[in-house]
């Protein structure tokens, strides 16, 4: 999915957030900001993903305040709070009559734990409403067909935070048959999760983890680690969580059923798609975009 030019100041607003935060001399962040500007001057924004965009700019920014982690303590107090409230999440789960359901909805309410997008969250508030709230691109019972015999599932993580429910949904996969191998970033790029986010969380104690190789906000296939390669050959079923890799993904074809689970936090997305922003999507990528 290619970006709008309406990212561009979606992108920009939130480095000024970074650079609020990070660069205490005003003319340094000036500095920094004319930098990042002239590098957009020069792009074809519409050629690119948002993801793909956003890399190219976080990269000038590391560089120029001397980062490698720009979303490092931003991602530890994700993990820690999303861990506060892992129990009640579970019991939810646990009570569910529907727990594919239901873990599925956790795994996407999780994708509101995001410094990339939002400036705060209640996390206890997002769990207990989303996990009642419809999808409002519903391929539930293509997903669940699939589920009806064991399967080799890829899922690809999204954020810190956000991981932690996604250790609901992959332990009720495993619980049930199937093998699951979690791929999560290879390098910092906003609040995405690392292994060091899948070690401190207890995903690497339920299933393998492995680095995908991205650096971008998204999942480019061309920076895919051996390891990914062979898992992504392998999967005779993929799960993408979040807006980032929904956009990368969707330029790809792949052999296998992928499904997205996501919250489309962007206007401009959810105006193509027909639905409300921060509505709940489960959704097959053969029955959106072709097999291609």
């Amino acid at each position: 999915m290619k970006a709008y030019l309406e990212c561009v100041p979606c992108i920009t607003s939130q480095i000024i957030r970074i650079l609020n935060k990070q660069e205490p001399d005003t003319a340094k962040r000036q500095a920094i900001l004319s930098k990042i500007l002239v590098h957009f001057s020069g792009e074809d924004i519409t050629a690119h993903s948002a993801p793909s965009l956003t890399q190219g700019v976080h990269q000038i920014l590391k560089e120029s305040l001397g980062f490698r982690d720009l979303y490092i303590e931003d991602k530890a107090f994700c993990n820690r709070e999303a861990l506060l409230h892992f129990d009640a999440a579970t019991t939810l789960f646990e009570a569910s009559s529907d727990p594919l359901e239901t873990a599925i909805k956790l795994a996407i309410s999780g994708n509101l734990i995001d410094y990339g997008a939002l400036s705060h969250f209640d996390v206890a508030h997002v769990i207990d409403d989303y996990v009642h709230r419809p999808f409002s691109i519903d391929h539930l019972k293509s997903f669940r067909d699939n589920l009806a015999k064991p399967q080799n599932i890829l899922y690809i993580c999204d954020n810190a935070g956000e991981i932690v429910f996604d250790k609901i949904l992959v332990q009720y996969l495993i619980t049930n048959g199937h093998q699951v191998t979690v791929a999560v970033k290879s390098e910092p790029i906003l609040n995405d999760a690392l292994y060091e986010d899948a070690v401190s969380v207890g995903m690497t104690d339920i299933t393998t983890v492995i680095p995908s190789g991205s650096s971008t906000a998204g999942t480019l296939l061309s920076q895919s680690t051996p390891a990914f390669r062979q898992a992504l050959n392998g999967a005779s079923l993929i799960i993408s969580k979040g807006q980032g890799n929904f956009e990368t993904l969707s330029e790809e074809t792949f052999s296998s059923p992928l499904y997205y689970l996501l919250l489309s936090k962007c206007p401009h997305i959810s105006k193509v798609l027909h639905i409300e922003p921060f509505s709940l999507m489960l959704v097959e990528h053969a029955a959106m975009f072709g097999a291609k």
